[in-house]
């Protein structure tokens, strides 16, 4: 039998400090690629979005 697995609720408060660094995240467009990406925004990190396909 397996042990339970905990579910953890991330926000971007959980995010490592990412001023002065670069951040490349594909399928940024929408979703969960789109949410990171703001997070890492709002942080003060340089983002640079890329969408799949």
């Amino acid at each position: 039998m397996r042990a339970p697995v905990k579910k953890q609720h991330r926000t971007g408060r959980d995010i490592p400090e990412p001023h002065g660094r670069t951040a490349v995240v594909t399928g940024a467009n929408t979703g969960l690629g789109f949410a990171i990406a703001s997070a890492l925004a709002q942080r003060g990190a340089d983002v640079v979005r890329s969408r799949n396909g």
